[in-house]
């Protein structure tokens, strides 16, 4: 265990054989030659005081080395993390570009489908109108048409009519004249006979 002396030093209350087993294990870590330099230098001190100043340096330099190793893991984390927030933004940015585009694109398609609708609604209207019109076109002049071949039709069937009249009128006095002629011829007779 550890406590604290009055002149403010750590010191190790245990016995020396464990102290020798924190100890081993720094020797290895350290190398043999820098190991007997250093107990060369503190053989003034005891044995649990030197391997606890060695523990404490390995703790402080183990502490060091955690604080740097966290400090740099996170401050990586968090350079990624603000990279990936970045990216993520970049990317949000363009999904929203692209949507406004393809609502932009369909809108203009849309309305583009809309006015090719209505022009063709309007051309069929307005050929439909001019069939119409031809239709009442046709019509009237098949009317006009018929009343022409039907005035025709009357006037020669009148003219066939007065032609007609006037051959039978001449056949009646044709007839009315071989009639007489026949009468004088057979009455000439007659009175030569008689």
């Amino acid at each position: 265990m550890l406590y604290r002396g009055r002149a403010g030093e750590y010191a190790l209350c245990c016995v020396y054989h464990p102290a020798t087993h924190i100890t081993e294990p720094c020797f290895h870590l350290w190398g043999r030659n820098s190991t007997l330099t250093l107990m060369q230098l503190f053989k003034s001190w005891r044995p649990e005081e030197i391997s606890l100043q060695q523990v404490m340096s390995h703790i402080a330099s183990a502490k060091k080395d955690m604080i740097i190793l966290e400090k740099s893991e996170f401050s990586a984390l968090r350079t990624e993390n603000e990279k990936l927030k970045s990216e993520l933004e970049q990317l949000k940015k363009q999904l929203t570009d692209e949507i406004t585009k393809a609502r932009a694109n369909n809108k203009l398609d849309f309305n583009l489908e809309k006015s090719r609708v209505k022009e063709m609604y309007t051309d069929n209207e307005r050929k439909l109108l001019e069939l119409r019109t031809e239709i009442v076109e046709m019509h009237s002049q098949q009317d006009r048409a018929q009343t022409q071949t039907k005035r025709k039709i009357d006037t020669e069937v009148a003219g066939l009519k007065t032609m007609l009249e006037s051959h039978k009128l001449d056949s009646i006095k044709y007839l009315a004249g071989s009639v007489f002629t026949c009468l004088t011829i057979a009455l000439g007779f007659y009175r030569l006979w008689m």
